[in-house]
């Protein structure tokens, strides 16, 4: 017998933008203002994506922002961010693991599961929709899910059931989907449009009618969805593979608390951990050193590179910058039985061939140099001491760049707005009425972008 389950994210592009800004955690809805994600339209930027306090506005997806703007004056637009969306959403079927190892992905908003023979470690088939629930609730993500023998009633049930969360029974799946809409067998706009003009506005209707007259007036693809949904018709899932684990345990024979000790284990650790990484031409961004005390106890060392590596020595010698630090921390009658290193964050690392001059193994080369030492500095004076400029979007200039920790991601730069920019402005002087200067204005000089005005600048 087997069970699916769709899990269903309404407002997963408002919802994940908020727990962006608020570095994971969950946002406040009820003091929450309302939010869009815009895209480029016909007739100008359309609403592609709204929280719920946009929709308590009434708002509603497609409208264009001006006609927003006007509806609720307060309302934040934000452009998408389809790449971000997607490899979280891909993160969050990861964490969905926990349940089954089949899970996959449904953009924009879905997520795919088959917990056949899974629901009795959670108590029944009831129990593992609560948990599911109540844990994405507790990411502040606002979710809907139904448990069904195809997807194709889970995702009906789930996008338009009553509830919230339904578990369908085997086999009864045409029961429970027939009074349900016929959008809720994913034939797209065109195919519901179609659809409602001919009077068929629920599933059931067409289990009613003829297969060789819906056959010869729609088409096959309608009853490969109906028979996909009553389960007839078995749907592909594509699982998403779990993610390679680099990672080394040593466990003493005897309890250990000399510093000279625990420097031999962590180097034993990152040898052999480095030594995974390079097999498999990858490299690591985030190396996490735990000791394992005898009461129980954990002490944790994270080092974090600002580029992936895979280099024995160079994360050897960031965990001594780290242990110069927490040295002191350590007490005499405290003892470790074991410790491990966990490697995260990880990349392929491309092998690079220079030229024959040597010209790019030496820019190479500068650009790892400066990395170690982002590196160094950073396990030595702390991520929020090695800081770098980045940028913003803002009409001020002044607030248009700030500083961040070197290792954080900021985001893209913001690209400039195409048409003719200033690359200079002069001083105000004496002829705008102010006093003081040289004489000039602001608006006195102005350059145009040399692309736009053949490379010559323009006098105003």
């Amino acid at each position: 017998m087997r069970r699916l389950v769709s899990v269903w994210l309404p407002y997963w592009r408002t919802e994940h933008l908020e727990r962006l800004r608020r570095q994971g955690k969950p946002p406040d809805k009820k003091s929450q203002p309302p939010l869009a994600i815009i895209e480029a339209g016909k007739g100008g930027r359309r609403l592609v994506a709204i929280n719920q306090a946009a929709e308590a506005a009434g708002l509603t997806c497609g409208m264009l922002l001006t006609d927003a703007s006007a509806i609720a004056p307060s309302l934040k637009a934000e452009p998408a961010s389809p790449f971000e969306e997607a490899k979280d959403l891909k993160k969050l079927a990861l964490w969905h693991q926990r349940y089954t190892p089949w899970t996959a992905p449904k953009p924009p908003d879905g997520i795919a599961l088959d917990v056949t023979g899974a629901c009795h470690l959670l108590g029944g088939e009831q129990e593992l929709l609560d948990d599911l629930l109540s844990r994405l609730e507790g990411f502040g993500l606002t979710a809907r899910a139904a448990m069904a023998g195809s997807f194709g009633a889970a995702w009906a049930l789930s996008h338009y059931g009553k509830s919230g969360r339904t578990v369908a029974p085997d086999r009864k799946e045409a029961a429970f989907i027939a009074a349900l809409p016929v959008q809720g067998l994913r034939l797209g706009e065109e195919g519901c449009a179609l659809l409602k003009r001919l009077g068929l506005v629920t599933i059931g209707q067409l289990f009613d009618l003829p297969r060789s007259t819906l056959r010869a007036r729609l088409g096959t693809a309608i009853l490969l969805r109906l028979d996909q949904a009553v389960g007839e018709q078995r749907e592909p899932l594509s699982p998403l593979q779990p993610e390679t684990v680099y990672a080394a345990q040593v466990i003493f024979a005897e309890p250990v608390s000399s510093m000279g000790s625990l420097l031999y284990a962590t180097e034993r650790l990152a040898r052999e951990v480095t030594a995974q990484l390079k097999g498999k031409a990858t490299g690591a961004r985030r190396f996490r050193l735990s000791f394992y005390d005898t009461q129980g106890g954990c002490f944790a060392i994270p080092v974090t590179l600002a580029r992936p590596s895979h280099e024995h020595g160079h994360v050897l010698r960031l965990f001594r910058e780290k242990f110069t630090r927490f040295e002191s921390r350590f007490d005499d009658s405290l003892a470790f039985d074991a410790a491990s290193l966990f490697a995260s964050r990880t990349e392929q690392i491309i092998a690079r061939q220079s030229d024959l001059n040597g010209d790019a193994a030496s820019k190479l080369e500068d650009q790892d140099r400066f990395a170690g030492l982002i590196d160094r500095l950073t396990a030595r004076l702390g991520s929020e001491a090695v800081r770098r400029f980045a940028f913003r979007e803002s009409h001020i200039p002044e607030r248009a760049a700030f500083t961040a920790p070197v290792l954080h991601n900021t985001g893209p730069r913001p690209q400039p707005a195409p048409g003719k920019t200033p690359v200079a402005l002069a001083a105000r002087g004496a002829s705008d009425g102010l006093g003081g200067g040289s004489g000039l204005s602001a608006a006195a000089f102005y350059l145009a972008a040399p692309e736009l005005s053949g490379g010559q600048g323009r006098r105003a």
